[in-house]
């Protein structure tokens, strides 16, 4: 059931409001007494005292946020610890104490107020003990549920007063404290106060940090485009607000057909905003596009000398486009406060094609009297009938994203696609996203949610890691693996699903790969490590690539072997261990 479904805002109780308690005593008459009052209808005396008063509430403790802690209750005593079961349902029970990360517990501060997200070293920031709410505020089971702002996860710290502390949350409030059965020792919420609420806390060692993800070097030679560091000198950083104005024009043998409208094709090639909207979403809000259609402008005729662009070379590209731009004043258009420009033709125009374009630095741009343009994407009749997936494709390149289907390539060769249909740069026909090492490479994955794991010295275990969901805020989502060459590394990720030509979704548990900085644009840079190959009509290149639960993927680069085991899943999160053989 969904845990925590109250905001955080609907605290259903307080823990600072004074209480009153009446007190009752009652006095049991002797025999003899009872008889010599039954004539008048007394069987017993009852004397009730009430006493009022206000007691202050325990203020809650500060918790040290950079050490794990194991948790022990006074009923089971301090050889039993509190931990997360391994079976993937996300439930907690008390369990021989030792050093299984799922028994290292985190206590998070949360921003507004004294209390404390609980979470695992095994399961990372993605999860949270939370109550599952099957019974509103007097709901009493919990378990460790995908991190959200849910009044189940925000957990306070009370001392007893002797020395132990109780647990509650602001869900199901401060009469509900922290427990565990008698038999099973599972973990729950109960009132009243009893040794299994009585928590000791014990610090038992430093947060691991995830570690940075070092740069890939050597990059391509001859290429901007590739998967080592983006050249800003050339691409603008893919975050803040991205200005791009959309301009149209047509041909004097081609013209835009009467009622041709230049607001329908700007709508229609912009997704009616989901280009702008998808990157604003992979980005986790970082990347604001920002897409100018100027349709109140209407079709601006290209000079009647001008050759047709098949977009062969960089030189045809920049004459149309320069052209292009050449229609418009100063006046109408300021090209200087845009950092693309987007030239739409009209649906028979006989120009085929999307693509992008780059020039280089400062300086190497088109000049027009609106000023210099270094960046652009040109449209052609093909886009009509694509999906709005080929304008983000084509925009990607003007961040500095590679090709990753090889050119040339024959078509509907999908066979030989080594990044099969797993991101918006390999095929746009099927992917909805960009891969974790993309959205790495363009900034927008932060450093929590991405960690490297380095190659030991000698065979053996290397990491334990849950990943979780890339559209997610919260925990690792991109795991990457130590191959011993500074140019290339395998990484791990949280399949996100493709679309099928039919509409349908696809796609589960861990897609694998590896990346190369010394690989250009075009030659393949990302190449998937599949369970199995094969293309399907609906769904394209390499689409059984993912791996499962139990699965075990083995990547063999030069003399260093690497083993990745898919061990667990938890909810839409997946636990990997990663050794190396050699």
């Amino acid at each position: 059931m969904k845990v925590g479904n109250l905001k955080k805002t609907a605290c259903p109780t307080s823990r600072t409001s004074t209480i009153s308690y009446p007190l009752q005593y009652r006095f049991q008459e002797p025999e003899e007494m009872r008889s010599q009052h039954a004539p008048l209808g007394f069987g017993f005396l009852s004397i009730i005292l009430h006493l009022s008063h206000v007691t202050a509430a325990p203020v809650p403790i500060t918790l040290d946020t950079s050490s794990y802690y194991r948790l022990t209750n006074d009923y089971t005593g301090s050889l039993q610890a509190l931990g997360v079961r391994t079976d993937g349902s996300g439930r907690l029970g008390m369990v021989p104490a030792d050093t299984s990360a799922g028994q290292y517990w985190q206590f998070v501060r949360l921003a507004d107020g004294p209390e404390y997200a609980m979470r695992t070293k095994d399961l990372g920031d993605g999860f949270s003990l939370d109550v599952v709410n099957d019974n509103g505020v007097n709901s009493r089971s919990v378990h460790m549920a995908t991190t959200g702002v849910y009044s189940g996860q925000y957990w306070t710290v009370t001392p007893w007063g002797d020395g132990s502390f109780q647990l509650t949350n602001d869900f199901t409030g401060a009469s509900k404290h922290l427990d565990v059965y008698a038999d099973t020792k599972e973990a729950m919420l109960d009132g009243g106060n009893h040794s299994g609420q009585h928590w000791r806390l014990t610090k038992i060692g430093p947060v691991v940090k995830t570690v940075p993800v070092p740069a890939l070097t050597p990059v391509a030679a001859n290429t901007w485009l590739h998967e080592g560091t983006t050249d800003y000198s050339i691409y603008p950083k893919a975050v803040g607000r991205l200005r791009a104005v959309m301009i149209f024009v047509d041909f004097a043998d081609t013209p835009a057909q009467p009622g041709e409208s230049t607001l329908d094709a700007g709508q229609q090639l912009t997704g009616h905003g989901s280009v702008s909207e998808t990157y604003l979403k992979q980005s986790y809000g970082k990347l604001d596009l920002a897409i100018d259609i100027r349709a109140d402008l209407k079709w601006r005729r290209m000079p009647a000398n001008l050759k047709r662009p098949s977009f062969q070379t960089n030189a045809e590209h920049r004459a149309y486009i320069s052209a292009a731009m050449a229609l418009y004043s100063r006046s109408e258009i300021d090209f200087s406060t845009y950092n693309l420009v987007m030239v739409v033709p009209p649906k028979k125009c006989g120009v085929l094609g999307t693509s992008a374009f780059a020039t280089g630095v400062a300086g190497t741009g088109i000049v027009t009297p609106g000023g210099e343009v270094r960046l652009a994407v040109t449209f052609g009749e093909w886009s009509y009938t694509e999906r709005p997936t080929t304008a983000v494709h084509e925009i990607g390149h003007t961040l500095g994203l590679p090709d990753l289907y090889p050119i040339p390539g024959t078509p509907g060769d999908f066979a030989s696609w080594k990044a099969g249909s797993w991101d918006l740069m390999s095929d746009t026909f099927v992917a909805q996203s960009f891969t974790s090492w993309h959205r790495h490479k363009l900034g927008w994955l932060s450093a929590d949610r991405k960690t490297w794991v380095k190659a030991p010295a000698a065979a053996g275990s290397a990491a334990s890691v849950t990943l979780s969901p890339l559209d997610g805020n919260n925990g690792v989502s991109m795991l990457v693996m130590d191959l011993r060459n500074s140019a290339k590394v395998l990484v791990a990720e949280v399949v996100q699903q493709m679309k099928g030509k039919d509409g349908t979704l696809w796609g589960e548990g861990i897609l694998i790969y590896t990346v190369d900085s010394r690989i250009p644009t075009g030659e393949q840079p990302i190449a998937v490590v599949p369970k199995a190959t094969g293309v399907s009509d609906n769904y394209d290149a390499l689409w059984k690539a993912p791996w499962g639960l139990g699965d075990t993927a083995v990547y063999t680069e030069g003399g260093t072997t690497v083993k990745v085991k898919v061990v667990r899943r938890l909810e839409n999160a997946w636990s990997v261990e990663v050794s190396y053989v050699s």
